[in-house]
């Protein structure tokens, strides 16, 4: 009798699996969950000092109903033209229904610094971010081009 009850467990954990993974596509997935530029404090922080980088806190909201983990994220800083690329391969896990806030910062070279103290007038900042997500029925990406009026710039001629 265990045997029957142990085999018919593992039949419906498989199944139900399968019909999981046939509702929760990897693109189903990528949909339920939010990313934004953290409204907190400053989203964006640039600073064109002797050291110039760049610095941003992304807020991510899980909306599906599984657990997912971050497990990489590039992300390319733009202002009128590419200026940094951030990348971080720390891993986040994120709860369902939770909201996390994941911090990146990246240098930037006296070229980009000085690219951005001339252009900070003309447009706000846009920062394109691709997110690499896990969760138990399937691994997926998010992509996302944020443009914000979060920023701040230091040592870069006002803003």
């Amino acid at each position: 009798m265990d045997a029957i009850v142990s085999w018919l467990m593992r039949f419906l954990s498989y199944f139900l699996g399968f019909l999981l993974r046939l509702y929760y596509t990897p693109a189903r997935l990528a949909s339920m969950v939010k990313i934004d530029i953290s409204s907190e404090n400053e989203g964006i922080t640039v600073n064109c000092s002797e050291l110039p980088e760049a610095r941003v806190w992304l807020e991510v909201t899980n909306l599906s109903p599984f657990p997912i983990e971050i497990e990489g994220i590039e992300a390319r800083l733009f202002w009128v033209s590419g200026v940094g690329r951030f990348i971080s391969i720390s891993r986040h896990s994120i709860k369902h229904a939770a909201h996390e806030r994941v911090f990146l910062e990246t240098d930037l070279t006296g070229k980009q610094a000085e690219h951005i103290k001339q252009t900070n007038r003309l447009d706000h900042p846009r920062l394109s971010v691709k997110f690499y997500m896990s969760c138990r029925l399937s691994c997926f990406v998010k992509q996302r081009e944020i443009q914000t009026k979060n920023y701040r710039l230091l040592n870069c001629g006002g803003s």
